[in-house]
């Protein structure tokens, strides 16, 4: 059946382009900077295709002991 079929659903955050070079300077605790704001909306794509928009949000998880 349709409903079956795996895509893959990917939520990004933001993107940013940087060389071999530079990817390999990278190192623990080192910081990159992107260009997207922390309050603009992240996108969700499911196979490829932008379908939404949307904003981050926090769950609480409770564990009892």
């Amino acid at each position: 059946s349709l409903l079956k079929i795996k895509v893959p659903v990917v939520v990004t955050l933001a993107e940013k382009k940087q060389s071999l070079g530079q990817i390999g300077e990278m190192g623990p605790g080192m910081i990159i900077q992107f260009e997207k704001s922390c309050e603009e909306l992240l996108e969700l794509e499911v196979g490829g295709r932008k379908i939404a928009a949307g904003e981050a949000g926090e769950v609480a998880r409770i564990e009892r002991s």
